[in-house]
């Protein structure tokens, strides 16, 4: 188990401005061809997380979307007291036992601006705060801070990520790089992180990670979910068959809400 000790000073958060969006999503595997949509999400600790951050709405080939930072909570609450850093100064945070890992982003017909997407992998871990190893957050949110800028501007220069100890020396970029730049912030999550044994099978792992979170809930939320799936069933039977009586069938018109946990804010240039 990853245990991530908590940092207490969160990173200040940008500004959201403008008509831009900037939206951050949770890939279902490397290949990024599909994202989560229900959360949560439910993952096994040390499993990779596939996360992108992207602009929205926007197809301008000359903008360039950069990372400045990027870190986990476990709650909703981007500023909040307890975090990791995953991304510092658009690098991965030096001090975590399974670094994270920068992906390419390759110009597909799904992507058609790869300028515009950033791509990054993190295993998974759960928080834990003070000494005692019971005191475990089991829920990770992640945020990014995102800036854009115009490719050939004097300020737009990506991060060159090499140990920190020769950063300082060789990258001639100032500290306020991105100051003056248009920014804004995203957010995804909740994942829900389960401790499974890893030498099992994937399918056997995913099949245990789903028992554990039904063992999970408290007694009678599995007898309630169970009643109120009857009475669903029981309803629709019922008007299924009155309305079949008259000769008036009519395709049910979806009023479901789709629990998305991604956020969007927005920036102007």
């Amino acid at each position: 188990m990853q245990l991530a000790v908590p940092t207490p000073t969160p990173p200040l958060p940008a500004q959201e401005r403008g008509d831009l969006g900037v939206e951050m999503r949770l890939a279902t595997d490397e290949s990024y061809s599909a994202y989560y949509s229900v959360f949560p999400v439910i993952k096994v600790l040390r499993d990779p997380i596939f996360l992108e951050v992207r602009l929205l709405d926007h197809a301008d080939p000359r903008l360039v979307l950069l990372l400045p930072t990027c870190w986990a909570t476990p709650g909703p609450d981007r500023a909040g007291p307890i975090l990791w850093p995953i991304l510092q100064d658009g690098c991965p945070f030096d001090g975590d036992n399974y670094k994270t890992v920068v992906l390419g982003v390759e110009e597909t017909p799904e992507v058609p601006l790869p300028g515009l997407y950033k791509r990054f992998e993190v295993k998974t871990f759960v928080f834990v705060v003070g000494a005692s190893p019971n005191a475990i957050y089991d829920r990770v949110f992640f945020h990014c801070s995102a800036v854009v800028c115009r490719d050939g501007d004097a300020n737009c220069i990506p991060p060159t990520c090499v140990a920190r100890r020769q950063r300082r020396v060789s990258d001639p970029r100032p500290r306020d790089w991105d100051a003056d730049l248009p920014r804004g912030l995203a957010s995804v999550g909740p994942l829900r992180l389960l401790e499974v044994p890893r030498e099992l099978p994937m399918q056997s792992r995913e099949a245990r990670a789903a028992s554990l979170w039904s063992d999970s809930l408290p007694p009678l939320v599995p007898t309630v979910l169970s009643a109120l799936a009857l009475g669903t069933a029981l309803f629709c039977g019922i008007a299924f068959s009155v309305s079949a009586c008259r000769h008036r069938l009519r395709r049910p018109e979806s009023r479901g809400r789709r629990s998305d946990g991604s956020a969007v804010d927005h920036f102007t240039l």
